[in-house]
């Protein structure tokens, strides 16, 4: 009977050591888990990143509406007194220069 007993005991024991280690990500798993944070840092980055650089005409025109609401006046906010930024290389012959 203590035979019995002992390997019923070792049983439950090896049993809850499985249970208790966790199993290293593999194959399929892996894989979803790395898209899953593909995807999370996508979704993330996009707004900031992506579609205003897909979009700009969008978020000028969305900057201009918010300035003219607020009665904000680029100059007026310029650090240091600075003047507001131009194109250096603004030249006549340039396309998309009038």
């Amino acid at each position: 009977m203590a035979t019995h007993s002992t390997e019923i005991y070792s049983r439950e024991r090896n049993k809850k050591e499985r249970i208790k280690m966790k199993q290293p990500l593999k194959g399929w798993r892996y894989g979803i888990f790395i898209g899953g944070i593909v995807v999370a840092i996508g979704a993330a980055i996009y707004p900031v990143i992506i579609s205003p650089y897909l979009f700009p005409e969008k978020w000028k025109k969305q900057s201009k509406e918010i300035r003219e609401v607020y009665d904000i006046k680029q100059e007026d906010i310029q650090p240091g007194g600075m003047k507001v930024w131009s194109d250096p290389f603004d030249r006549p012959g340039k396309p998309g220069n009038k």
